[in-house]
């Protein structure tokens, strides 16, 4: 199972990251909505933990795309 934290502060992503670390577990961390997209481009990913507050993008508008792309449409998504 493989989760993408999309934040761009470090310490709440390396926290978050700490503390949903599991060997069965891949974490990505993405600091920008389009490192996140790229990120979702070639893995597959199981859960998004999503900021709203992102350096490129409303997090909002990542969501919308998020939606409407076959690939990540029920993906969920914690905000």
């Amino acid at each position: 199972m493989a989760i993408l934290i999309i934040d761009d502060d470090p310490e709440i992503a390396h926290l978050l990251k700490w503390q949903l670390a599991s060997k069965n577990r891949e974490i990505h961390v993405a600091a920008s909505a389009a490192e996140a997209e790229q990120i979702l481009a070639r893995e597959p990913i199981a859960l998004v933990i999503l900021d709203l507050v992102l350096p490129d993008t409303d997090g909002r508008n990542l969501l919308m795309r998020l939606r409407e792309r076959p690939a990540t449409a029920t993906t969920p998504v914690l905000v």
